[in-house]
């Protein structure tokens, strides 16, 4: 008899465990609600670049683009912004390249400082000059150098996020990650004469 319940609370176990992973969204969940999601997974450099040009800034409260990293127990989708967000100070603004994070006007750092800087970034709380006035003001920017190789965004993505979750979870206010997309701005044309 006591064999039979073991086997019975294993197999429940088993056949009651579900292996679906969790979402987690970036910002938030309430950023995706009753939007027409695109993913950029599967876009080349040139196609992302294409898009974010053409933008409809008239429609942006229905459309929201968004990169999804997978791991072995959750699903992170983080939003992805178009470059205009309104105007914005510099220094609320932490700009990711392929190799360095920059901040404000004249600081910069080496990407391996991530951690640091992005702590310094989001609780700065106006003290520094040269970082975010707030949390709720802070935004980070992912230069073009970044995306041209698609693994490069991933690969990016996948460490900004993991850092901003190791962060988050130290502090007692959950803060929430905007991430723009810089796109190239085009040379105007030539002037007439």
């Amino acid at each position: 008899m006591k064999s039979q319940i073991i086997t019975f609370l294993i197999a429940f176990l088993l056949l009651g465990c579900k292996n679906e992973k969790k979402t987690i969204f970036y910002p938030s969940k309430g950023t995706f609600k009753n939007k027409q999601t695109i993913q950029m997974n599967d876009m080349s450099s040139e196609e992302i670049i294409r898009r974010y040009e053409r933008f409809d800034y008239s429609n942006e409260n229905d459309t929201l683009y968004s990169f999804s990293l997978e791991s072995k127990i959750n699903r992170k989708e983080v939003a992805m912004f178009p470059r205009s967000l309104g105007l914005i100070k510099s220094k609320n603004i932490l700009r990711i390249s392929k190799d360095s994070i920059s901040a404000g006007y004249t600081k910069s750092f080496g990407f391996e400082k991530l951690d640091e800087i992005l702590e310094k970034f989001y609780l700065n709380n106006g003290k520094d000059g040269n970082f975010s006035d707030s949390p709720e003001k802070a935004i980070l920017m992912i230069e073009p150098s970044v995306y041209k190789e698609k693994e490069g965004l991933e690969n990016r993505l996948q460490r900004i996020v993991d850092s901003f979750d190791n962060l988050n979870s130290k502090v007692e206010v959950k803060l929430e990650l905007y991430i723009v997309l810089a796109v190239p701005i085009p040379k105007p044309p030539p002037p007439t004469l």
